[in-house]
């Protein structure tokens, strides 16, 4: 009897959840929607947040921090109360977004230090006799970073009726990273020529290796134009008082023996 009484609350608050998501959906704009679904897929966070959600997050913390900012400048009408109030609605607008973001951003730079690896263990085991979709499930089983985890979808996918060019481009756009765009590229190309896919397997695998190492490079380059400034603020002052200080001291002193 208790069940059943209580079982309707979980129901009416989904529903009351999925009104506000909705709502707050319907403030988002298209193209901000789609990137934040992007993000979404590619941080693989499909089962604990969605854009709708997102929203709700970003209307719920802004009008908190609106309230406290109201408070804040009754408290402090100065400058550091308006400073407040700005930083927590800005906080409040950019955190849901940010944090989605940079999960995704986290998870496509640990699936770009995978790709090369695992790319030459599919080309071994194609080599070895295997078809594409079987060494995928068999690399994808053997391997147990992310990128294993994106293969095994791939895997299922194409278990479940998908074309396996669909399922290979499905997985670019999850992931969404350069080198694995034309790797899927590569072989749809192959399979519809009939290339051997081990021999294209082998040269997406060097030639990712190639632009990882040319990428390093161009870091490494930009590097000391981006530690010139903090070099500048932080370490020249101090410098300059370390070698010029007892010279000033000198000629101080030198001034006042004058008088």
């Amino acid at each position: 009897m208790c069940r059943s009484l209580g079982a309707p609350a979980p129901r009416r608050v989904g529903r009351i959840t999925g009104s506000l998501e909705q709502v707050a959906l319907g403030l988002v704009p298209a193209g901000r929607r789609a990137v934040l679904e992007r993000a979404v897929q590619g941080a693989h966070l499909q089962a604990s947040w969605s854009v709708g959600r997102i929203a709700v997050w970003k209307a719920v913390g802004t009008a908190v921090a609106v309230v406290v900012a109201a408070l804040a400048l009754v408290s402090s009408p100065d400058l550091t109360g308006v400073v407040t109030a700005v930083l927590l609605v800005t906080v409040a607008q950019l955190a849901p977004e940010r944090i989605v973001l940079s999960k995704a951003a986290e998870r496509r730079a640990a699936i770009a230090a995978e790709v090369a690896d695992v790319v030459d263990q599919l080309a071994v085991v194609v080599r070895a006799g295997l078809g594409l979709d079987a060494a995928m499930a068999r690399v994808a089983r053997s391997s147990t970073g992310m990128f294993g985890e994106e293969l095994q979808r791939v895997v299922q996918d194409v278990r479940v009726g998908m074309p396996r060019a669909d399922a290979l481009r499905s997985l670019a756009e999850r992931v969404d990273l350069p080198e694995l765009g034309l790797l899927v590229r590569a072989l749809v190309q192959s399979d519809k020529l009939g290339v051997p896919l081990s021999a294209t397997l082998e040269l997406q695998a060097n030639e990712i290796r190639i632009a990882r190492r040319q990428a390093a490079e161009e870091r490494a380059m930009k590097l000391p134009v981006k530690i010139l400034l903090p070099t500048m603020l932080c370490m020249l002052p101090a410098l300059m008082a370390i070698v010029l200080g007892p010279a000033m001291l000198n000629v101080y002193e030198a001034l006042v023996r004058g008088r």
